[in-house]
């Protein structure tokens, strides 16, 4: 899979990966150190690590979820980097005891770098949205 060519591609290129559950798609669009904080604390420092919890959660509780794109604000930071906020909605999450999780919000705030290839997530912070 190839990197996108611009910061403002990225967000669909994380979605159409994470939708086919593309382990291989996911991780090439981040760093390889890349930091990943999810939204229940864990913190992911690789991308090896990233692909390992990636792998997790589509195993587990993310194995039948639905993400929908949202709302998306780029900021460039400088040439080669740009911090870019995405919101997705999530829906058929699964809670431990196996029920699924109502609809809920999430923002990711992605720290991007431009390579030679394209752009790569530095950093990501997933935030639930309280509503």
């Amino acid at each position: 899979m190839a990197l996108p060519a611009t910061p403002a591609a990225f967000p669909k290129a994380f979605y159409d990966a994470w939708m086919a559950r593309d382990l291989v798609g996911l991780s090439v669009l981040f760093a390889a150190d890349a930091d990943y904080l999810t939204s229940s604390g864990a913190w992911w420092e690789s991308r090896d690590a990233i692909t390992k919890g990636l792998e997790a959660g589509f195993r587990a509780e993310f194995q039948r979820a639905r993400m929908v794109t949202g709302r998306s604000k780029l900021r460039s930071l400088s040439p080669e980097l740009a911090l870019l906020h995405q919101r997705f909605v999530l829906t058929g999450h699964l809670l431990p005891d196996g029920r699924e999780a109502a609809r809920y919000t999430l923002i990711f705030a992605f720290v991007l770098q431009q390579t030679g290839a394209g752009w790569q997530a530095l950093s990501v912070q997933v935030i639930d949205v309280i509503t």
